[in-house]
């Protein structure tokens, strides 16, 4: 396949596991790690085979990605390094734990007071940038975590979303933001 095949490939495999994804949430089911291995399993194996699909595990299992921080006026690109590979496993299952705690406290909220949308889908934000910052594969962690922002936001009580692909370089830099490993994270949704 030509890089452009491929890449239209793994789009067409993310769509249809978010919409999987989307409809289990819908059945009511929590998502594990497990799930999330799954996930990436089911995206890229028909196109890269087994070989790629290992989630990181070992000591010398090394992960760095770019990120984009600083401020909107002054963005700047930069690389940030995932979870050490053997703490991979326990951060997952942590991120998910928090992410259940979050969308309950959200929802038992919601029985005595109205929530705004931001707080409804704060939870899902926050495990999805949990998610991209554990960087539990060698490749593909985006698109593994659209799939599962997906299934949060359903968990949530919100609607799948599409990311827009005209402005890349914002969503790289909220993102960025919701990643600072200054203990400050900001989920907050900001005017464009």
């Amino acid at each position: 396949m030509t890089a452009e095949e491929t890449t239209a490939a793994i789009l067409d495999r993310v769509e249809h596991v978010a919409s999987a994804a989307a409809l289990d949430a819908l059945e009511g089911n929590a998502l594990q790690p497990a799930g999330v291995s799954e996930i990436h399993r089911v995206i890229f194996e028909p196109i890269f085979g087994k070989g790629t699909l290992r989630q990181r595990s070992r000591r010398h299992d090394g992960s760095s990605y770019g990120i984009t921080k600083g401020t909107r006026e002054k963005p700047h690109d930069t690389t940030q390094n995932g979870t050490a590979g053997p703490r991979v496993s326990e951060k997952m299952h942590e991120a998910f734990g928090r992410f259940e705690l979050e969308r309950e406290a959200v929802l038992t909220a919601a029985e005595t007071q109205e929530i705004v949308l931001a707080d409804a889908v704060r939870p899902a934000a926050k495990l999805y940038a949990r998610l991209i910052g554990i960087h539990p594969f060698v490749d593909g962690n985006g698109r593994t975590g659209f799939c599962v922002l997906t299934h949060a936001l359903i968990r949530c009580g919100a609607l799948a979303v599409a990311l827009p692909e005209d402005d890349e370089r914002a969503f790289h830099w909220c993102l960025g933001q919701a990643m600072r490993k200054d203990r400050v994270p900001d989920y907050e949704p900001r005017p464009s």
